[in-house]
Order: C-alpha cells, then sequence, then structure tokens
C-alpha cells in the first residue's frame, strides 16, 4: 500500500488528526482502517509494506497519529514492527520548515549550498524524530527510513525519494542524491548471489507508465535509468512504489538483467477523491502472494463507501489491473498461440469445461483477462464453436456449435 496522506488529505476520519476537519468526506461509509485490517486477516499476510506519503503535510501530529494507526494495524493482524517496511515521499518533509529561511544572504558557492542542503536534510529527517525506532532497518542507509531488512526468505531494501524534494523546484521529481544510488549499487551487489526475493521500496517511480490519457509526466525519479540499471543487473525482483495515486502493475526485462522485476505502483490507500481523478480511481491496496517456484500472484482490493475494501472488479479505463494477476517472465506469442490451441481444442467430443484461471498455463495466466477472453472467443468462433464464461468465473466452458 502507499500513499495514506494521513491528516487533511485523507478521504476518512480514520486517518485523520483527531480534531481537525477534513475537506471533503462521505457520510455513511464503512471504516476504511477496520475494514482493512478485516481483509489482511483473511488474506494472512507476513508483511505490510508502506511506500511513503504516510502524511499530507509532514506536520508533528499527523507523524504521531499514522505511526499509532500503522501500530495498531500490525498488532490486529499479528505482525511484529520489524514485518512493517516503511519507506517516506515528498509529502513527509515538513515544508514548514523549509519555509522558515530559504533565503542565503551569502554570494559563496559553498555557503548557498550548505544552506539549501542543510533545511532540505533537517526537513526531510523529521520523520526520524515521531517514527522514532519503530520501523527501523537493522542495516541502515544513508537517508532517512532507507536500509535493508533481511528475513528467512525475502530481503527488503528500502530507499528514500523524498527527502531531497524542495518547493522551490522547477520540476517536481524524486530525488536520490549519488550517496544513497551509490549504497543501493554496493548493498545490491553484496547481496546479488543470494536467492532469497529480493524486494525494493520506494515513493517515486523509477520510470514513466503509459496513461489512458497522455500527460507530461514531471515526477518521475531523476535518477531512474540509474537505478533501473542496478536492480535489473544485480536480480531485484520487485519494485512497489507509489506516488501516482493512478495504479500500474508491469513486468518488465531488458538485455543485460539478471531476471524479469515485477513493478507496482499502488495507487493510494486513503487519500481524497479530488487526487483521484475526481474518484475515477479508487482508494485501493495490494496482496502479492509468493510461489516456490518463483512465480508471484497479485490481487488488488479496492474501497467502496457502502461495502469496504471489495476485489477489484473492472479492467479498463482508468484502472487496466485485474483483481488477481500472475507475473513470472514475457512469454511470444507463438508459445501462447500453441497453449491457447490446445486449451481450445475439443479433441472430438461436444463440449470442454476449461480449468479454473489459477490451473492455466502459464502464458495465459500472464494475459490481462480482458485480452484472454478476447483471444478465446476469437479462437471459437474461427471454429465454429462457443465460449461460455468468461474468465475468471470458475465455470468456464466451450461447447461445439451444432
Amino acid at each position: 500500500m502507499s500513499d495514506i496522506h494521513f491528516g487533511k488529505l485523507s478521504r476518512t476520519k480514520d486517518f485523520a488528526v483527531p480534531g481537525e476537519p477534513l475537506p471533503s468526506m462521505e457520510q455513511g461509509e464503512k471504516s476504511l482502517k477496520a475494514e482493512l485490517i478485516n481483509t489482511l486477516k483473511n488474506e494472512k499476510v507476513n508483511f505490510l509494506i508502506v511506500a511513503g506519503d504516510l502524511t499530507s503535510i509532514g506536520s508533528p501530529n499527523e507523524f504521531k497519529y499514522c505511526k499509532d494507526a500503522i501500530l495498531e494495524i500490525a498488532n490486529e493482524i499479528n505482525l511484529h514492527d520489524s514485518e512493517v517496511i516503511i519507506s517516506l515521499g515528498n509529502h513527509d518533509i515538513n515544508w514548514n520548515i523549509l519555509g522558515i529561511d530559504m533565503e542565503c544572504s551569502s554570494e559563496n558557492p559553498e555557503c548557498k549550498s550548505n544552506h539549501t542542503n542543510g533545511y532540505l536534510a533537517v526537513a526531510g529527517s523529521v520523520a526520524n524524530y515521531w517514527l522514532g525506532d519503530s520501523f527501523k532497518y537493522e542495516k541502515e542507509g544513508p537517508a532517512p527510513y532507507s536500509g535493508v531488512k533481511e528475513f528467512d526468505d525475502v530481503i527488503f531494501f528500502t530507499l528514500n525519494s523524498g527527502w531531497r524534494c524542495s518547493k522551490d523546484d522547477a520540476i517536481k521529481q524524486g530525488k536520490l542524491d549519488t550517496e544513497q544510488l551509490d549504497w543501493i549499487s554496493k548493498e545490491l551487489y553484496n547481496y546479488k548471489d543470494n536467492t532469497k526475493w529480493k524486494i525494493l521500496v520506494l515513493h517515486h517511480h523509477p520510470f514513466n507508465y503509459p496513461y489512458q490519457i497522455p500527460v507530461s509526466e514531471h515526477s518521475v525519479l531523476s535518477e531512474g535509468p540509474e537505478l533501473l540499471e542496478c536492480i535489473g543487473k544485480y536480480g531485484v525482483n520487485i519494485v512497489c512504489h507509489g506516488h501516482r495515486h493512478h495504479p500500474r502493475i508491469k513486468n518488465r526485462i531488458e538485455n543485460g538483467w539478471k531476471n524479469p522485476v515485477t513493478f507496482v505502483s499502488a495507487g493510494s490507500l486513503s487519500v481524497a477523491s479530488n487526487h483521484r481523478s475526481n474518484g475515477e480511481i479508487p482508494n485501493l491496496f495490494h496482496i502479492i502472494e509468493l510461489t516456490e517456484n518463483r512465480t508471484l500472484y497479485i490481487r488488488t482490493y479496492q474501497y467502496k463507501t457502502i461495502n469496504g475494501w471489495k476485489p477489484i472488479t473492472f479492467d479498463e479505463g482508468l484502472l487496466p489491473i485485474d483483481f488477481e494477476m500472475f507475473f513470472e517472465k514475457p512469454y511470444g506469442e507463438e508459445e501462447c498461440y500453441e497453449e491457447l490451441k490446445e486449451l481450445c481444442n475439443l479433441n472430438g467430443a461436444d463440449n470442454k469445461r476449461l480449468p479454473e484461471w489459477r490451473k492455466l498455463p502459464s502464458s495465459l495466466k500472464s494475459i490481462p483477462l480482458k485480452e484472454l477472453n478476447s483471444k478465446i472467443e476469437e479462437f471459437c468462433n474461427n471454429s465454429g464453436n462457443k465460449f461460455f464464461g468468461p474468465y475468471p468465473n470458475t465455470n468456464v466452458a466451450i461447447l461445439k456449435d451444432i
């Protein structure tokens, strides 16, 4: 999950500072936090990842009560504090500190640099004080809440792409700085032969995603190309991030990469509707299921005012995500065609019940549901048969057209 925006940008009093009014809050909605806890309990999660923008303006009260809320959720789903993975975003900077005195009277370049960087460092480090040691890393990185946590089957690497952001930036984008980039390169190199799952968590996206409506994108990580080369070379499996409240999930591999990398752009857990294309994009979170054979399933839940957290039910428009998605490796068209041909072959019978989605060949599970159903229907039409379903329904069949 990402972009809680605890405080004045939240959609719900569950994630608001007590006594502070919210600009917009829907009446009669189910408790976002209580329903979230129930869903996470049912999913039996092992870790909780929050990919930045915990707060709205980085104020002391927002950090305090956000911390309390995260710890409450973790406690209710039987997670230890160490099993909560936190990164920070540009909204987790205290902008009031930056506004104290950004003007430097000295004309000396070194003095100007010290002045600006000093205020940036202090404003970007307030989380250290208000979050305390609750979510600290066993191996700390150079920026606040950057570091490494290693468990039996997975290693988490976290970067802080928000703490060098400034309100005076001409282009609003995430920044790592040279020190963080050098640090993560060395850490990933040290773990390059480790066979555990490697998950990188940061706030800003390292590359531009295609969106339904083309827009000029200036908020991508400034060191994105360098970071991509690093994670591909040293075998990162998953990158979890937030920032854009527009969720995307994408597999990617390039020449020289050790393995495919799955990028999860999480969207926002609880920001108000005016920060989600006026509500066209729902609040949501994702469950990442890691399998023993190095594949993964990702399930996405959306929040509905009346129903609480429910499986996402559409895969088009502004939200091209299925409720459950499968990721392994890229498959070629020929391999997919052969598997599709075998799936749709009646072998002389009058009908054939198709396997449930999870039991499909990996090449077919990797196809988005809308595209998969369209391919099956087209194949059946060309063969004179009828397709009944569609996926993800459990009762899916092909009947001979008599």
